[in-house]
């Protein structure tokens, strides 16, 4: 799909970007709409001030996971947004978010292609293309929700992170950096290790101000304010900040899920529980009996995984044996650091990014690496275009039409069966409309578990024939 000695022709990237677009916006009232998302939506049809709250509280936002309140970004991400463009219904503010992550869609193109080392743009290239219609990254660009905007702020902070040779580059990092962590603290996390990284890198060292980019980081910093004040008193009062689970840092949740995700494998994760994600695999019908074609695109995927993750172990196996034949261990350091930015910001992520995650000792969810996709999928192209094997562009472009089904499979499922009730997805929010479960003056909170799985006789439902 993407030959490494030619030039794209326009015209494909434009269809590409427009399939990866039409994937977002498709059926915009089929969304999750449980207590998450209408509680984002009350605050952004709130003002900005509320008047019976002093600075502080109006300047935290919604509980964490770990039971801390969070900086009041997560609400003024979408808050600010509402009010500017009059958004005043949850449809509205939605198509916003889609939007904005289509747009981020378009900027990913520009870095791949204006911004990245000639010798790795096909790497990016094919990473963008598996972004379009991987069905984790569609699925969490499609939800109302704080970590779901953070597409176009990714983009902006790799084109950042690349230039942070130069000033505006350093500002804008530094800027970014204290952005997302106010949106999700983990996102500070991140930058954290991007930073770290490349720092820890003799030969990128040299490549960081620092002046510029503490400076972006302190005005960043600032809408955090109230935050902090917040956090000092719940210190001071000994308030915890949510149990902490030893036993999942052996778990390895991180990197099951950064080897998962990109390949769009266990997508149980929005159809589960309730038996949903069976029928899901018996999709499409064909004249009234089930096909299990997604059966078979799942099955095949794997097959990709495995041999995938053979490559990989091959890989490394004769990298250790020619590092001891030599003995001379200077190729795994430059392969642990990184001899290129991408090299660089895709370990950061996986290594850097990834151990930190495991010695926090909290749960780690999926949505955990929406803001490292664009990384995950450079890391799986890199990998697969190094090895020259079946896993080279042969591979990708099989992976890439297979996902291409998966996701429009789940969309088709999501959209006849009106979501996946009890499970992570619940009722959409035009199925609630339609049981009369949302209106826009008198709603109450729905929670994605409210409802039993429905029951159905016995067999497939219809879902989609040809």
């Amino acid at each position: 799909m993407f030959p490494s000695k030619t030039k794209m022709p326009t015209a494909i990237l434009a269809c590409l970007f427009f399939l990866g677009a039409v994937l977002r916006l498709v059926w915009l009232s089929d969304m999750e709409f449980f207590s998450d998302q209408q509680g984002i939506f009350r605050h952004a049809m709130g003002p900005l001030w509320n008047p019976d709250k002093n600075w502080v509280q109006n300047g935290l936002g919604i509980v964490t996971s770990v039971g801390v309140l969070s900086p009041g970004l997560t609400y003024w991400i979408y808050q600010i947004p509402a009010k500017i463009f009059s958004l005043d219904s949850p449809l509205e503010l939605t198509l916003f978010l889609r939007l904005t992550n289509v747009a981020a869609l378009a900027g990913f193109l520009f870095f791949a292609l204006r911004v990245v080392e000639r010798a790795e743009r096909e790497v990016w290239l094919w990473a963008w293309a598996l972004l379009l219609v991987n069905p984790f990254a569609v699925f969490f660009q499609r939800r109302l929700w704080p970590p779901s905007i953070f597409p176009i702020f990714a983009c902006f902070l790799l084109i950042a992170w690349w230039r942070r040779d130069r000033v505006w580059g350093a500002f804008l990092l530094g800027l970014l950096g204290a952005l997302i962590a106010q949106i999700h603290l983990l996102a500070g996390l991140f930058w954290a290790s991007l930073l770290l990284w490349a720092w820890a890198n003799r030969a990128q060292r040299a490549s960081f101000l620092w002046r510029p980019l503490l400076l972006g980081a302190a005005l960043g910093a600032i809408p955090a304010i109230p935050w902090l004040v917040y956090m000092i008193g719940v210190i001071q009062e000994g308030i915890g900040v949510g149990e902490r689970h030893w036993e999942v840092a052996h778990q390895l949740r991180f990197w099951r899920y950064w080897f998962t995700q990109p390949f769009g494998l266990l997508l149980t994760y929005f159809l589960e529980p309730g038996g949903y994600f069976r029928e899901y695999l018996a999709m499409p019908k064909l004249a009234g009996q089930a096909t299990h074609l997604v059966l078979a695109i799942h099955t095949l995927v794997g097959a990709l995984l495995l041999l995938f993750v053979g490559v990989l172990i091959r890989a490394l196996l004769k990298l250790i044996c020619a590092a001891r034949k030599e003995r001379s261990w200077s190729a795994i350091s430059a392969a642990f650091w990184g001899s290129s930015n991408t090299d660089s910001a895709v370990n950061a992520a996986f290594l850097g990014y990834g151990l930190s995650m495991m010695l926090k000792t909290f749960y780690v969810f999926r949505h955990y690496l929406i803001l490292t996709a664009p990384l995950e999928f450079a890391w799986l192209a890199r990998s697969a275009l190094r090895a020259n094997l079946l896993w080279g562009r042969r591979g990708l472009a099989l992976l890439w039409v297979l996902q291409l089904g998966m996701t429009i499979f789940l969309l088709i499922y999501i959209h006849q069966n009106g979501g996946a009730p009890g499970a992570e997805y619940g009722h959409t929010y035009r199925e609630q409309l339609r049981m009369g479960e949302w209106t826009t003056n008198n709603n109450p909170i729905y929670h994605r578990d409210t409802f039993k799985p429905k029951k159905r006789e016995q067999g497939i439902p219809q879902t989609f024939e040809f």
